[in-house]
């Protein structure tokens, strides 16, 4: 399990009635020495522990008092269907028993190293392409083994992948199985009620929202929501809750991806890897999760094609207006990451950066009428004075008219704001190596 500090002290505990408390101290199984919580999830607590012969750390991960019948079943077969798993991208279970309360506990091994939630977070929201897509490689590779021994996770997110450092490598590792599903002839207990939806909402495939069975294909479509994610630092439907689940199960397609401001530009079939693996249609996602992980593979080797990325990338539907926004900032505003941070997380879900020159910044809005955008362009530009002082700010309106207006034709309207703006324009895009 995975090992995230908690604030929680022992002397705090006294309120909480959920949690089942292993204190310091405390031996359990009659094997292993409580050491301290680390976390607390929905459905248990997890704590850092010892063995008491050979002092080896492991992760202690006990229920909640509070879980239903069902959550208990499902608490106590996690390690059932763990034992059945033998990959280095799973994590492992060494044990498991009852307390003398009746509680069960899971032995687990202890992983020591950030969830790929906190490392996108901690990385302006994204992580370079080639970084997101080996992360991947390795959840899609966890996956696979589960799926070779009758399982379906159902719950694939940044949060239940945990990347720890084998020797210089990094290594992702797909934790929690409290929802998996397994083969009904595999010796389990049927836990799930027909048209039962488990998983979160923003991962899960149209399939599970609308409660049909999950299958090894609802998974994939969990991680291509995650690689998505990784690459463009925003999930692939816009809106919370049912708004977003909604757009899945109507067949909308997701958003264009993007690369972030900063991010290196990825090959064009990486896109459309990943838009497969997000397909409503669950036949036409590629058919296992060790065939995605070999393409995406491939794609490491790859140079992004500009001309095609951009062409497939970005079009603008005829008959649509878009309000286009470039601003000079101070020398080596963009060559810090403290301020593409602020660009990206302010610019987040209203408009799409674009450089526009060694230090100019522009800010493309999609949606909106002509009254509307004007006002959102009017705020970004505030919020960027009042960050960067009186900079200069050149505006555009692009007019789709009886035509669609490509990526192309978006770049060169940046060109031309960086003449106004008296800055170079952006050089030429370069392939990655």
């Amino acid at each position: 399990m995975d090992v995230r500090d908690s604030d929680a002290t022992q002397e705090q505990h006294g309120d909480d009635v959920r949690t089942r408390w292993l204190e310091p101290g405390q031996i359990v199984l009659d094997r292993y020495i409580v050491d301290k919580q680390v976390s607390s999830g929905a459905h248990g607590a997890v704590f850092r522990g010892h063995t008491r012969v050979t002092l080896r750390p492991v992760a202690l991960k006990v229920e909640h008092r509070d879980n239903s019948e069902t959550d208990h079943a499902r608490f106590a077969q996690e390690a059932l269907i763990l034992a059945k798993i033998v990959d280095r991208n799973v994590v492992k279970v060494l044990d498991a028993g009852m307390l003398e309360d009746g509680g069960a506990l899971l032995v687990m091994e202890l992983l020591e190293g950030p969830t790929l939630r906190a490392m996108i977070e901690r990385r302006c929201g994204w992580l370079p392409w080639r970084e997101a897509v080996r992360l991947n490689v390795g959840v899609l590779r966890g996956v696979a083994a589960a799926h070779r021994a009758g399982v379906i996770h159902r719950d694939i997110k940044p949060s239940n992948v945990v990347v720890v450092y084998e020797g210089s490598e990094q290594v992702a590792k797909v934790i929690d199985f409290g929802v998996a599903k397994h083969d009904s002839d595999s010796g389990f207990v049927a836990l799930t009620v027909a048209g039962e939806v488990l998983g979160t909402l923003n991962y899960m495939a149209p399939e599970q929202l609308t409660g049909d069975p999950a299958q090894n294909v609802s998974d994939i479509y969990a991680i291509g929501v995650t690689l998505y994610e990784c690459l463009t630092g925003a999930l692939p439907y816009s809106g919370k809750g049912m708004r977003a689940a909604m757009a899945k199960v109507c067949g909308t397609p997701p958003a264009p991806m993007h690369p972030p401001v900063g991010a290196e530009l990825w090959p064009a079939r990486l896109s459309a890897l990943v838009l497969q693996a997000l397909h409503p249609d669950p036949t036409q996602r590629p058919p296992s999760a060790d065939a995605l992980a070999d393409e995406l593979e491939a794609c490491l080797g790859e140079s992004a094609d500009v001309d095609a990325a951009r062409a497939r990338e970005l079009v603008i539907p005829k008959g649509t207006s878009v309000e286009f926004v470039a601003m000079a900032l101070p020398a080596g505003s963009l060559s810090s990451a403290a301020e593409l941070e602020f660009i990206v997380h302010l610019l987040r879900g209203t408009a799409r950066p674009f450089i526009v020159g060694p230090d100019a910044v522009g800010a493309l809005l999609l949606r909106g009428g002509t009254g509307e955008s004007a006002s959102v362009v009017d705020a970004i530009v505030r919020a960027f004075r009042q960050r960067y002082g009186e900079i200069v700010v050149a505006r555009e309106r692009l007019e789709a008219g009886d035509s669609q207006w490509s990526e192309r034709s978006v770049s060169d309207a940046a060109g031309r704001l960086a003449k106004r703006l008296s800055v170079p324009p952006p050089p030429p895009a370069q392939t990655s190596r």
